[in-house]
């Protein structure tokens, strides 16, 4: 084996090394990591490009996502004070009133790994499809006091959220503060003009992790797929269904549109 070759193979095995590492570190499921591993071992121009391109969560690491991962912990923290200092009390007058259904090492482990909070005094209602969501919504939106948040992977721009829009410019006109944030994907979906009159009035709305140049292509594969809405932090909705006249309508070639929404009323809409 020549210099060269001895030189070649040297780089490729640091190089390997390193990338291993990198991966490894970068906290990937071992799924994910196995594949990328390979990648750049039978590949390693092609993979080195497309991990750049596709797979590196860059944002994880920007002083941007710090600083708002501290001030919304922070937010959250204060917001969720109450509830916080009460679980355990919770926790005992679950297992002293319901020792039935009780079961401490299933409720640990729900906290641990979902991060969910216990709540009390609530009242949900199921929604089973766009018929029963919308007017509830619209009406809960139009009785807000305080504060509306929103939260939707496709938002587009139909008869329907015309009417959503109308309700949401008339609140912020009237002193709510109302914040909405929409994945990219639904960006010509909705369209400029729909945002910019949203923004006009009075209402912050955002794109969630857009990726409309190079520098922020590696985002395309990070979506936000919720459909939460918190109103006046008393009132939630949590589920499938989108912000999308096709959902009321049904897609073409279907009769109907299926999914199911929950409806909270109480103290687990502000856990939200």
């Amino acid at each position: 084996m020549s210099s060269l070759q001895l030189i070649l193979l040297g780089a490729f095995l640091v190089y390997t090394v390193a990338v291993a590492l990198f991966i490894i570190l970068d906290n990937r499921s071992p799924q994910s990591t196995f594949a990328w591993l390979l990648l750049f071992i039978f590949f390693p121009v092609i993979g080195l490009l497309i991990y750049l391109f596709t797979g590196r969560s860059w944002r994880a690491f920007s002083r941007e996502n710090k600083l708002a991962r501290q001030t919304i912990g922070s937010d959250l923290g204060i917001a969720l004070e109450s509830l916080l200092k009460r679980q355990k009390e919770i926790t005992r007058r679950i297992a002293t009133e319901r020792p039935a259904v009780f079961n401490h090492r299933l409720l640990q482990l729900h906290i641990n790994t979902v991060g969910s909070l216990l709540t009390e005094y609530n009242e949900v209602d199921i929604l089973q499809d766009a018929a029963e969501k919308y007017p509830h919504l619209l009406a809960d939106l139009r009785a807000a006091k305080d504060s509306i948040h929103l939260e939707y992977y496709i938002w587009t721009n139909d008869a329907f959220t015309q009417e959503l829009k109308s309700v949401l410019i008339e609140r912020a006109q009237a002193g709510v503060k109302v914040r909405a944030l929409y994945d990219a994907t639904s960006g010509k979906a909705m369209g400029q003009r729909y945002r910019r009159e949203l923004r006009a009035a009075g209402v912050a709305i955002h794109p969630y992790l857009d990726y409309n140049s190079l520098r922020t292509l590696h985002n395309v594969q990070y979506r936000s797929h919720r459909k939460i809405v918190i109103i006046d932090g008393e009132i939630g909705y949590v589920g499938g269904m989108n912000l999308d006249k096709e959902q009321l309508d049904g897609p073409k070639g279907f009769a109907a549109w299926r999914d199911t929404h929950l409806r909270i009323h109480g103290e687990a809409a502000l856990a939200l």
